[in-house]
């Protein structure tokens, strides 16, 4: 079961997920929750990855998904903390290329309240 602490860090909405990110329930939650903070507007978005020990491709589609939600929403969601054979299959699936991943929670806290330069987006 994948459980999500949400949390405000600097106006970053923190989630927190410890488990696995897996075909079924577990995706389609942290799907969920990400609807539901766009809805509310809140669209800079940072996925602490600390507590996760396992992602399959459904995981990996919901991780892309939301960040695409995101975006349309004229926000952006960053990763951070991966263990190192997350961060390896990230590299795999060559998602690392559209996403970024950071390597501690406080870099991408701080990754999203950098300006954004519109010459680069």
């Amino acid at each position: 079961m994948l459980q999500i602490r949400t949390s405000r860090q600097s106006g970053v909405t923190v989630l927190s997920l410890e488990g696995q990110l897996i075909h079924g329930a577990e995706g389609r939650q942290l799907g969920s929750q990400i609807n539901d903070l766009v809805a509310r507007g809140e669209t800079r978005i940072l996925l602490d990855l600390t507590g996760v020990g396992f992602i399959d491709s459904s995981g990996i589609s919901e991780l892309v998904s939301g960040y695409s939600q995101v975006k349309r929403a004229g926000g952006d969601l960053k990763l951070s903390s991966p263990k190192p054979l997350i961060r390896q299959v990230f590299q795999v699936v060559k998602l690392t290329s559209r996403i970024e991943v950071c390597e501690t929670l406080e870099s991408g806290v701080a990754a999203l309240n950098r300006p954004v330069d519109p010459v680069a987006e």
